[in-house]
């Protein structure tokens, strides 16, 4: 991660989703807050709504994350708006990467993403980013069981 005076981390909902912060979190231990757009929780909230998987991966997620701050004393808040319905009927074309985008702007603080292109955007406009590529499991899948290894 880049230095950042304030040590301010702004997650989108990637982030959240794949682990990425709680990693940060058990790796940095203290000296950074966290500051949640209120956009990644209304995404997450939408997606386990529609019964999506990744929307309660991520809240149960961003649930570990608030009582690991709360342990061990790291400011952890929600910031910025709701979203409209002009800003969910967009958001396939980035309105809500631009709301998230704004909450790191806003605060100071080091927007950390898994998404390629948020990331190439953010750095773009100026943001503090850090990019966190999704590590994607190659070995050891279940479905391998079903298949004779040829060499």
């Amino acid at each position: 991660m880049k230095k950042n005076k304030n040590k301010i981390i702004v997650p989108d909902t990637s982030a959240i989703i794949n682990g990425t912060i709680l990693d940060i979190c058990n790796k940095t231990i203290k000296g950074f807050k966290i500051i949640v757009p209120i956009a990644v929780l209304d995404e997450l909230q939408a997606q386990a709504s529609k019964n999506r998987e990744h929307g309660f991966i991520g809240l149960k997620e961003l649930t570990a994350i608030k009582n690991f701050c709360l342990k061990n004393k790291i400011e952890f808040t929600y910031s910025g708006d709701l979203p409209s319905m002009e800003d969910i009927k967009l958001s396939d074309s980035g309105r809500m990467d631009a709301r998230i985008k704004e909450v790191a702007k806003q605060n100071s603080g080091t927007l950390v993403t898994s998404d390629y292109v948020q990331a190439l955007v953010a750095e773009a406009e100026g943001v503090d980013v850090n990019y966190v590529p999704k590590d994607i499991k190659t070995k050891g899948l279940k479905f391998e069981k079903f298949f004779k290894r040829i060499l």
